[in-house]
């Protein structure tokens, strides 16, 4: 076997084969001696040649489990589940969407006690062609505000020449 002596797998095929085989008979032609080679080393951190790395655990069996497969389903539709509770909470405490979650009371009609339909300190005015609210507010000495909080249907667009609205007395 003829090898050649800058291989380094050569090089050390031979000195293994040196250290099994025991001291060398005198019938064998000794081996030209092997020119230096630089091996490289292995990092302090990694394993050598031929060692199996340390784990610092062992490794778990290969194959599904049945409860691993689940935990790795289940974690993520928990927390989906809570986020939508959290926002659903969160939408009715009127954190998000900016509603008010207690309702405001509205104002009763009451009714006065002589049967008539205007309650006391009113009169019912009939809108003629060409008035505005601002013109019927300075016509009886108020604000064209009062006359809509007594007319809650009544707006500027809405008025029309023959409807009757409650205005303020003197």
């Amino acid at each position: 076997m003829v090898s050649d002596p800058t291989d380094p797998d050569a090089a050390l095929q031979r000195l293994e084969s040196m250290s099994t085989a025991g001291p060398q008979s005198s019938s064998a032609a000794p081996l030209p001696p092997a020119p230096a080679v630089s091996v490289p080393r292995p990092a302090p951190h990694s394993p050598g040649r031929g060692q199996r790395p340390a784990r610092s655990r062992p490794r778990p069996a290969a194959g599904p489990h049945g409860s691993r497969l689940a935990a790795r389903i289940a974690a993520p539709v928990v927390f989906l589940i809570a986020v939508i509770a959290l926002i659903g909470i969160a939408t009715s405490s009127g954190v998000i969407g900016g509603s008010d979650p207690s309702p405001t009371p509205s104002p009763k009609a009451t009714k006065n006690k002589g049967g008539s339909s205007n309650p006391a300190g009113t009169k019912k005015y009939t809108v003629k062609s060409g008035d505005t609210l601002s013109a019927i507010a300075s016509r009886f000495d108020t604000s064209v505000s009062e006359i809509e909080e007594l007319n809650p249907d009544l707006t500027a667009s809405t008025l029309v020449a023959g409807d009757k609205i409650l205005v303020p007395t003197e």
